[in-house]
């Protein structure tokens, strides 16, 4: 078996496993120039120091009024998982795009190991997506596999490139840029940049 084809099977079976019956809406099914209302994009990248294959992890956005379970929330990005290529020769990273409708977001890890989960899971405050607009809220990059510190990275220049590769209509002039404020925990806060 592939390598992409077993993240397309992992991919499918996340898929499932959150309730969604088809894969989200990405800036590609929309004009980026041209969003109602009714329409905000957000852009965020998952990055990791190194990858994982039984202890991967993923984030789910949800409404910030929601509860972090996969039945309340809206997408799965994977952040560290080994079975995903990258987007970058470089370093590990993957850059999505998912069109939703305007609200307040937050983010929470899912551990893709069923016997671990995480105790806090919900690791950014609330963040808000204004119809009409495009944003970025930076890359969430985790520091290994299991036991992970979370960090949100402004990666802008090079995330908006890379969309701007497969939607060259994009103005990134007109991209909000706002990462994403990290805390996990209680009070434990974590390192934005």
């Amino acid at each position: 078996m592939t390598k992409s084809t077993t993240a397309l099977l992992t991919l499918s079976a996340l898929l499932a496993l959150s309730g969604c019956a088809q894969p989200l809406p990405t800036i590609l099914n929309v004009d980026p120039n041209e969003l109602s209302n009714e329409q905000a994009v957000l852009i965020v990248s998952a990055g990791a120091a190194e990858t994982c294959i039984s202890f991967s992890s993923a984030f789910v956005i949800k409404e910030s009024a929601k509860q972090p379970t996969l039945g309340d929330s809206i997408g799965v990005y994977q952040l560290n998982n080994n079975f995903v290529d990258s987007d970058f020769d470089d370093e590990y990273a993957k850059v999505y795009s998912t069109v939703l409708k305007p609200g307040q977001y937050d983010l929470w890890l899912y551990h893709q190991n069923p016997y671990f989960s995480f105790d806090d899971p919900v690791f950014t405050k609330p963040f808000t997506l204004e119809g009409g607009q495009v944003t970025y809220i930076g890359e969430v990059h985790s520091d290994g596999c299991n036991s992970m510190q979370i960090t949100v990275k402004n990666k802008s220049e090079r995330d908006l490139w890379q969309i701007k590769s497969y939607q060259p209509e994009i103005d990134l002039s007109k991209v909000i840029i706002a990462p994403a404020e990290v805390y996990i925990g209680n009070n434990n806060k974590a390192k934005s940049n």
